[in-house]
């Protein structure tokens, strides 16, 4: 009984594969529902312009895409530095992979956390001297 249902299961992939294939053969190619999505027509769209505008050539790899937008992000202030942080982690990731934006990524990111820092630092510094010219 199971060597038929197996037999059963191959012939029914057989014929789906013999059906797909003279499907795929006669009829247009019909992209995919992630190959239509928004994220994916901006990437493309980002990944066609950067050689014209900056002369860079990039592999396309979501992870130099990525630590690129999370590394302008970073200089929003407070919150920047989690994006600082996820900058440097997808640089790293992209870097690995030989990815071109992945360093501007990492660089941007360090920047951001080294600018929310000063930023940081200076709103503390300056309650601190609020608080102390209040004393006297």
């Amino acid at each position: 009984m199971l060597t038929m249902a197996a037999q059963s299961a191959q012939g029914a992939f057989m014929v789906k594969r013999a059906v797909t294939t003279k499907a795929a053969v006669h009829a247009p190619v019909v992209a995919t529902g992630h190959n239509t999505s928004l994220l994916y027509r901006i990437r493309e769209k980002a990944h066609s312009l950067l050689p014209k505008i900056y002369g860079i050539e990039n592999k396309k790899g979501i992870f130099g895409t990525l630590a690129l937008v999370a590394g302008i992000l970073s200089f929003i202030p407070i919150y920047g530095m989690l994006f600082g942080a996820a900058a440097i982690v997808l640089g790293c990731i992209g870097i690995r992979r030989h990815q071109k934006l992945a360093m501007l990524g990492l660089v941007l990111g360090c920047a951001g956390i080294l600018a929310n820092a000063i930023y940081i630092g200076v709103i503390i510094y300056e309650s601190y001297l609020g608080f102390a010219i209040a004393a006297y």
